[in-house]
């Protein structure tokens, strides 16, 4: 048998074993411990990635630290898991972690933390991201506009429509408009 197929069967049977797989599980110690254990040491990202979600969605606080380490993992999924996990533990050190992402050098990096604390409604942090309207790369102010997208709030109408008048790029300018529509159709 392959590495990654015995893997998967061995998060698997755990994720059964430990009532992960249930839509509320029960945040018991020794689930948790399990989780922790797989964000912090296993070598396929998307196992990482799978145990992040599972910590988060399954009230097991004490998984908090596992989750800020996860903020610095070198796989971009494993990344952005954590990031998007933060906003499931209320302790100090996860909420100031994703306040501290709000002003990272990547600017990726910093719309996901916005986007989180958004919808976690711990900050709003919206005015940054009209920034990246602006940005040089058009990657990033595809990233923006998309954000606007899943906030959907009537404020942000005119930057948007004000964003898609300048707008080279046909990729941006599709997802600007794809915003620009999903907030219109509010009324």
């Amino acid at each position: 048998m392959n590495q990654k197929f015995l893997t998967g069967l061995l998060l698997t049977i755990f994720i059964l074993n430990s009532g992960c797989g249930q839509d509320k599980p029960a945040a018991d110690q020794s689930a948790a411990e399990n989780l922790i254990a797989i964000v912090m040491s296993d070598a396929k990202p998307q196992i990482r990635k799978e145990a992040l979600h599972r910590l988060a969605h399954g009230g097991h606080e004490e998984g908090a630290e596992a989750v800020v380490s996860a903020t610095y993992d070198t796989s971009w999924v494993v990344r952005r898991q954590a990031i998007i996990s933060l906003k499931y533990f209320s302790s100090r050190k996860a909420v100031m972690r994703l306040r501290e992402m709000v002003q990272d050098s990547i600017p990726k990096i910093q719309i996901l933390a916005i986007e989180t604390l958004y919808r976690s409604q711990k900050e709003d942090h919206l005015a940054t991201v009209l920034q990246f309207l602006n940005n040089e790369d058009a990657e990033i102010r595809s990233l923006a506009a998309q954000t606007f997208s899943y906030i959907a709030e009537k404020r942000f109408l005119e930057p948007l429509k004000k964003a898609l008048q300048t707008e080279t790029d046909p990729g941006v300018k599709t997802q600007l408009e794809k915003a620009i529509a999903f907030v219109e159709q509010l009324d």
